[in-house]
């Protein structure tokens, strides 16, 4: 039965909570899979973009699902002890804080309720760059302003320009264009023509056949052990000078070295 009794979340059913289903998602029924251990419902409102949906006598209209907590396993409710899960407080806080993520209204619950946070969700600290970029992006959020002062709407979002704005590459072209706000003008204050594409594999260079090929070779004469041959021995062992004397010298030191791997793994 997905949906189990959980004595010990009853007394918050008038903070929200309303249940546990286990083995899915309540919204998807037994069986529907997900990423994490387990999750909350705990958007209370229906929402279109990031407005509330409102019914004809203008409440805000509430999610079905809300206050449920979907556990993807039934060991994950409690500890050995019988005690609820540090996993189940951790959802219970979410139920509690409608609303909201891992943010500082939800770590704070989770103190309260003495949940272990651990390193994923303890909140950190943002770089210089990582605050600069986030600058960048507020001060340049009209994108296709941006992308028409180019004249090209494919154009592609490299990233935000050290000496400020914010870096585009022309579909069209291949053209780089810093463009940058000025006032309520957006304008383009520096241009770079990009470095045309080379295709590596094309001016690699190649040194005769591959291990592969003279694998195949050894194999169509014969050679005994070429799988455990190296690049360098498959070369000697297949070259027209080598001797069945040589060859069986090749073979032995390449045996000797794979003995030697397999009681170093062993």
């Amino acid at each position: 039965m997905p949906i189990v009794s959980f004595p010990e979340f009853e007394q918050y059913r008038t903070q929200g909570f309303k249940g546990i289903f286990v083995g899915g998602c309540v919204s998807r029924g037994d069986g529907s899979s997900f990423r994490a251990k387990a999750h909350a419902h705990n958007e209370p409102y229906i929402k279109e973009g990031n407005a509330i949906v409102k019914n004809e006598q203008g409440n805000p209209k509430m999610q079905e699902r809300f206050g449920w907590i979907c556990v993807r396993s039934a060991k994950r409710l409690y500890t050995r002890p019988g005690q609820p899960s540090n996993l189940m407080w951790h959802e219970l806080c979410h139920i509690l804080t409608p609303g909201h993520s891992h943010d500082d209204v939800w770590r704070a619950k989770a103190k309260e309720y003495g949940v272990y946070i651990g390193k994923r969700y303890i909140k950190q600290r943002r770089t210089r760059m990582e605050t600069k970029e986030m600058t960048v992006a507020k001060e340049t959020m009209d994108i296709e302003a941006m992308k028409a002062v180019i004249n090209d709407q494919d154009a592609k979002r490299m990233g935000p320009a050290k000496t400020g704005g914010v870096w585009f590459k022309s579909s069209k072209t291949g053209t780089l264009y810093r463009v940058n706000k000025e006032g309520e003008i957006y304008k383009v204050v520096e241009t770079r023509e990009s470095a045309p594409a080379t295709n590596k594999k094309a001016n690699r260079t190649t040194g005769g056949p591959s291990r592969q090929e003279m694998m195949e070779e050894a194999r169509s004469k014969k050679i005994k052990y070429f799988r455990i041959l190296s690049k360098i021995e498959l070369i000697q062992a297949l070259a027209k000078e080598t001797t069945p004397e040589m060859l069986a010298k090749i073979q032995g030191e390449a045996i000797k070295r794979w003995k030697g791997d397999k009681t170093t793994k062993a």
